[in-house]
């Protein structure tokens, strides 16, 4: 539920691109690492007209979940003889893909998780792959994050403790981005503004886990996340996704709490980690300037599809009701104002993308 979406990063609405130079590239990194999940052959296989294959067959499609059972679960699903038509024709059409088509090929999802949506992105051996993913709470999670329960209507102090979660696993997320863009060869602008992103990050999750307590809580906090090889197109996916759509809420959410919270504390809080997530959001959309022009027009399209995807999602799973004490205390939009931010994030967005 979106409504929890709080700043873990964020690349804001409203923000300021900080300098890239791009003559500090070390060349295209397009062979650099591997596709993290399923190995596919050189030569892709063709679309192929069958309905999705049965277990035990030899074109069975392959799925490989993250966080199983949780409420952030995702998948990516590939097929060794060839993506379906259905599937190609709908991702080729540069928007998201009807929930009905994802129902018959994504494992993930059910009335407690929610309903998965999906995109079709090469996975940079030259095969298409079906992405799938639960809608969450927003904030840079890393792969392996396994979200804790709560909502709308929780207590101030089970709230923070939530969020306290998000921002302990923002900080490998940004450890794991300063890994690969180092080993892409990314410009010493945009590393070091990574590494002054996992600064924040831990200063956040302090800053939190002070909150929960005061509130009553105590925060449970992740440990560490496997961080396989990965290439610049995965990288510049989750970005698009993590970074510049739900992050950009979440940092947007951060801002309204800053202004808007009765207690002080929260309120002195938020201000602090508000300015630092709109720092957040230029790195989110540097990375996405960066990564793009390494991209083939393929990736690029499924980059572009996977942020609409994204978007539409938040709409769909902005919640009806916001708890009375999270908007008193904690400064939380109430639903309305949570469809202006979303508004004011869609107009981000489109200036950002053309027509996107």
């Amino acid at each position: 539920m979106v409504c929890v979406a709080a700043a873990t990063t964020g690349c804001g609405a409203s923000v300021t691109e900080f300098a890239v130079d791009a003559g500090s590239d070390a060349g295209t990194p397009a062979d650099v690492g591997t596709p993290r999940d399923v190995a596919s052959p050189s030569d892709a296989p063709t679309p192929n007209d069958v309905s999705p294959p049965v277990d035990g067959s030899a074109c069975a499609a392959m799925h490989v979940v993250n966080n199983p059972g949780s409420l952030c679960s995702s998948e990516v699903v590939s097929f060794p003889c060839g993506i379906p038509s259905e599937l190609a024709a709908a991702g080729d059409g540069g928007g998201a893909i009807d929930t009905a088509v994802c129902h018959r090929y994504c494992s993930i999802g059910g009335d407690a998780a929610g309903v998965p949506y999906c995109y079709v992105a090469p996975n940079g051996a030259g095969a298409s792959q079906l992405y799938c993913q639960i809608p969450c709470p927003g904030g840079r999670r890393p792969e392996g994050f396994t979200d804790t329960a709560g909502g709308c209507d929780a207590s101030v102090g089970g709230w923070f403790a939530r969020l306290a979660s998000l921002e302990a696993a923002s900080v490998f997320a940004f450890e794991r981005m300063e890994q690969e863009l180092d080993l892409f060869g990314a410009p010493t602008a945009l590393i070091e503004e990574v590494r002054r992103a996992v600064v924040d990050e831990r200063r956040h999750t302090a800053m939190t886990v002070a909150l929960a307590e005061r509130f009553g809580a105590s925060p449970s906090l992740p440990g560490g996340f496997p961080m396989a090889a990965r290439d610049v197109a995965a990288v510049a996916l989750e970005n698009a996704v993590e970074g510049c759509v739900r992050e950009t809420f979440g940092a947007l959410v951060a801002t309204w709490q800053a202004s808007h919270a009765r207690d002080p504390r929260v309120a002195a809080a938020m201000a602090v980690i508000a300015d630092d997530e709109t720092r957040h959001a230029a790195l989110s959309w540097s990375l996405h300037e960066w990564a793009d022009r390494r991209l083939d027009a393929g990736t690029r399209g499924a980059v572009r599809t996977a942020m609409e995807v994204a978007m539409a999602s938040l709409g769909d799973d902005l919640a009806p009701t916001v708890g009375e004490e999270l908007c008193r205390v904690a400064g939380m939009p109430s639903p309305a104002e949570q469809r202006a931010l979303l508004a004011q994030l869609r107009e981000s967005v489109r200036g950002w993308c053309g027509d996107a």
